[in-house]
């Protein structure tokens, strides 16, 4: 199935698919002070990997204004039946130029891949329906400006299918 919507405002998704029953590919459009990005995504889920069973691979691709690519990868697989735990590694390569004008920096990519080539280890936690705690940490691998070690704790909960609960009801 592919959806468009074309009425978003930030990281629009401009196109969704399934590809098998297991594999998902997107693509997104953004603009940011005018530059314009595309970030491509595919993810695999059950790989004949006994260890790490689930893969992600992002691209970024800054498509104006001195074109830029970056990606990262990342392996993860559940840690119970219910997929409530997740433990996972990631690899990233996002240059430091990626949001830059001129010599001013824009946009510090502040999740946990950040600037420069970095490798670190994720768990998530989902103990709810819709709510997951996910613990970041990363190694900076070059010498892209910015501190060595990086940890991050991002907590997420799903409002859409509450409000979707509260109108249908």
């Amino acid at each position: 199935m592919t959806t468009r919507n074309p009425t978003c405002l930030h990281a629009c998704p401009i196109w969704e698919t399934r590809l098998g029953k297991n594999r998902d590919l997107s693509v997104e459009f953004d603009s940011l002070q005018t530059i314009r990005y595309a970030r491509e995504a595919f993810r695999w889920q059950t790989l004949p990997i006994p260890v790490a069973p689930d893969l992600t691979l992002e691209a970024i691709i800054r498509a104006s204004d001195d074109p830029t690519f970056g990606w990262a990868g990342s392996l993860g697989r559940k840690l119970d039946k219910k997929a409530r735990f997740r433990a996972g590694m990631f690899y990233s390569d996002m240059p430091k130029g990626m949001f830059q004008r001129g010599r001013a920096q824009i946009f510090w990519n502040g999740d946990s891949y950040a600037l420069g080539k970095r490798v670190g280890p994720s768990f998530r936690v989902a103990p709810f329906r819709d709510f997951d705690v996910t613990l970041w940490g990363s190694d900076r691998l070059d010498r892209t400006p910015g501190t060595r070690y990086r940890g991050q704790i991002t907590v997420h909960y799903q409002l859409a299918s509450l409000l979707n609960r509260r109108v249908h009801h």
